[in-house]
């Protein structure tokens, strides 16, 4: 499933779910008990939980067949097991048998890579790779590095996107803390050691690190959606802060103009001293436009206030 509509899922599918099953369980009973709004936390936790294994279980289930995969052997099978495995299965798909040389074809090309010490260490590390410029497994490496960058860049630019855009905006911090630990895990995963072989040994090196990518999508999207109900007082949404902060100007125009209207009761029926009051007032206007303008001055000032 896409990035896009992975978002339109995780933003409606827990709510609705949610809601439902919560109106199925309190169906004649009062809401308004006081355990009301902890059960209701607890339904959407287990909601977002299951929708968090199964978008996993998914993006496992739905990985490509790697080189292995078609030639039904493992990733640590020796080279004389994957030559054993390629004569069985070129004899089960050639062409001259099936009529159909697509799959064979595939079967070819694993074996071709395979049997080849670097290329195999290179197809392990980062998947099938064209490079005809390429000697060695450090030219394979090196060539793949500013695709990782790129990817993190975009991914750390996406995040700020829908964080000031008020879409995700629960756990920004450990959202990017996650965000380099998935940096340097995929850095560790390809350049150096393998610390998931024994979770995962059917899947090479390349394909942990696309598994992982997706789990951090997943999980993103997860704990954007525990945060408005676990902590409804500590969303950090710009656009709340700045309505906050429009009221209380607001407030504070209204108190001003409450208590100015008051300082000039007394004014007020009183020609000659509401002249003098608009005069002294116009004044001080004045005066204060030439402060702000001259620099000497409003030091000048300052340093008598003092």
């Amino acid at each position: 499933m896409d990035q896009v509509g992975q978002l339109l899922l995780w933003s409606y599918v827990p709510k609705t779910a949610a809601d439902f099953l919560i109106q199925q369980y309190y169906k004649g009973r009062d809401r308004n008990e006081p355990q009301f709004q902890r059960n209701y936390r607890i339904v959407y936790a287990l909601v977002v939980c299951v929708m968090l294994g199964y978008n996993f279980y998914s993006a496992y289930t739905k990985l490509p067949p790697n080189y292995y995969h078609l030639l039904d052997a493992r990733v640590d099978s020796s080279a004389s097991h994957l030559r054993a495995r390629y004569r069985e299965l070129s004899l089960i798909h050639h062409p001259d048998k099936t009529g159909e040389g697509q799959h064979y074809l595939l079967i070819r090309q694993a074996y071709d890579t395979l049997k080849d010490p670097m290329l195999r260490e290179a197809y392990e590390r980062l998947g099938h790779v064209v490079c005809t410029e390429c000697r060695t497994l450090r030219d394979f490496l090196v060539g793949q590095i500013p695709g990782i960058l790129l990817y993190y860049l975009i991914t750390g630019f996406l995040m700020g996107v829908l964080y000031f855009s008020g879409i995700m905006t629960y756990f920004v911090y450990w959202r990017a803390v996650l965000l380099l630990s998935m940096f340097s895990f995929e850095l560790t995963t390809i350049f150096g050691n393998n610390a998931l072989a024994g979770l995962f040994p059917s899947l090479p090196r390349f394909q942990l690190v696309l598994l992982a990518r997706e789990a951090f999508s997943i999980f993103t999207l997860a704990v954007n959606q525990l945060g408005p109900v676990f902590f409804p007082h500590e969303r950090m949404d710009h656009t709340l802060y700045l309505y906050e902060i429009e009221k209380v100007a607001q407030t504070t125009l209204a108190q001003s103009e409450a208590m100015f209207q008051r300082a000039v009761e007394p004014v007020k029926g009183n020609t000659e001293l509401g002249s003098k009051l608009v005069s002294r007032m116009e004044q001080i206007g004045s005066e204060l436009e030439i402060l702000g303008s001259n620099e000497a001055l409003r030091k000048k000032v300052f340093e008598k206030a003092k």
